[in-house]
């Protein structure tokens, strides 16, 4: 009996902790969308408008293809793409490798895949996707305007997330593109946990380049709350 009540008092205790630590996650993801960082950044007449996308779950930063001397397709490779015609803009997000790659839809996500994403750090991959039309201000699409140096500088970071090889090109995934999408995966450097997300990457990004962001947006609704219609 005793040692049913001693298993019965840690099994409690973990219990308690364990809704203590939740709290204090989603306690603090509250607290830092409204902590936030380049407040005084305003953008000048020389300006570019970019865009962060979502779906609700996942952001991601869509951005012109080509911009002054830096071109995404000296890097890319185009015919690693369905044949299409140059797209003005390219949606970049960065996330889990297991769950960019085993969940295509989110029909397809399983507690396992999940738990492992968000408790172990886990690899990741580049998602890279063709935008068929240009991006306007909607609900799935929040513009931001940038300075244009401060979008060479959000293209250098973006830049420095993708896996390279020798000849400095990214490292195709050569598998699981989205269907009724014109996208592809790649090696990325970086490690995917709770505490640094997929949306915790796109806020870094933007925050990197100036922008007003939170100081820490584990989730969208996080990066997208200081994003004015």
């Amino acid at each position: 009996m005793k040692s049913l009540r001693k298993i019965l008092k840690w099994g409690l205790r973990f219990v308690l902790l364990l809704i203590v630590c939740v709290a204090l996650y989603f306690g603090s993801v509250w607290v830092c969308k409204y902590v936030t960082v380049n407040n005084k950044y305003q953008p000048t007449k020389d300006y570019i408008d970019i865009f962060v996308s979502s779906n609700g779950m996942h952001t991601d930063l869509v951005i012109p293809s080509k911009h002054l001397d830096f071109d995404w397709f000296e890097f890319l490779d185009s015919n690693q793409f369905e044949a299409a015609p140059r797209p003005d803009y390219l949606s970049f997000g960065w996330g889990d490798k297991g769950f960019y790659l085993e969940i295509p839809t989110w029909d397809d996500l399983t507690l396992k895949v999940a738990a492992r994403a968000v408790l172990i750090p886990s690899e990741t991959a580049m998602h890279v996707t063709y935008c068929r039309t240009a991006p306007y201000n909607s609900q799935y699409f929040k513009k931001l305007q940038i300075e244009r140096q401060k979008l060479d500088e959000l293209n250098q970071h973006i830049l420095s997330y993708f896996e390279c090889n020798a000849l400095n090109k990214p490292q195709l995934i050569d598998c699981c593109r989205y269907d009724n999408v014109n996208d592809n995966f790649y090696e990325a450097h970086g490690s995917y946990h709770g505490f640094f997300t997929c949306n915790n990457w796109t806020n870094k990004c933007l925050k990197e380049s100036g922008i007003k962001t939170a100081i820490w947006a584990p989730f969208a609704s996080s990066v997208l709350h200081n994003i004015k219609d």
